[in-house]
């Protein structure tokens, strides 16, 4: 694994209990080359409120829709068991980060990067 080892992008803290997905798209966006704009969580916030249900937890369907394309990732969905070690290196290597969202009980789950 450490030929596969990146740098790590900025670590944000979520603000708000549900608002993990923009604490990820700070540190996400913020290791993307060329970015002359990089938006902060709170900015990510006032930016997609149509795209988050109403306790602030984003919207699974829009981080891998509208929010995605903004912040230019590549997005996939896999099952649980795909999700396996094998899985993460081969992405890791060929695209340098991941962001994962999954359920932990709530409407938008729980989103990290990776």
């Amino acid at each position: 694994m450490d030929s596969c080892y990146k740098a790590l992008p900025k670590r944000v803290i979520q603000t708000y209990d549900t608002s993990c997905w923009a604490a990820v798209l700070e540190s996400w966006i913020g290791i993307l080359p060329g970015r002359s704009w990089r938006p902060t969580e709170s900015e990510l916030i006032d930016m997609y409120p149509d795209k988050t249900y109403a306790d602030g937890s984003v919207i699974p369907s829009e981080l891998s829709g509208d929010i995605a394309k903004i912040s230019g990732m590549d997005t996939e969905w896999i099952s649980q068991s795909s999700l396996t070690a094998e899985y993460l290196a081969k992405n890791l290597y060929s695209k340098g980060h991941l962001v994962i969202g999954y359920s932990r009980g709530r409407k938008g789950g729980h989103v990290v990067v990776c």
